[in-house]
């Protein structure tokens, strides 16, 4: 992922391997996906499901997401 080898050296090594983990693992569900394909909904949906199961992983993978496509 560009955005995580941009990320990396800009980040405090914590911070970077909380945010790799948010990318690579919870969302997995849209690495099928081409950046350009990623809607709004499907993120919503990777989120709803995410935040079943573990609500504060919901919220910050939607951080980890904002800040990506921002």
């Amino acid at each position: 992922m560009r955005y995580l080898a941009y990320q990396e050296p800009r980040m405090k090594l914590r911070n970077y391997a909380e945010l790799k983990r948010h990318l690579e693992s919870h969302a997995k569900p849209l690495h099928t996906d081409r950046v350009r394909q990623v809607t709004q909904r499907s993120v919503v949906d990777l989120l709803q499901r995410l935040a079943k199961t573990a609500p504060v992983a919901a919220n910050r993978v939607r951080g980890s997401l904002f800040a990506m496509f921002a």
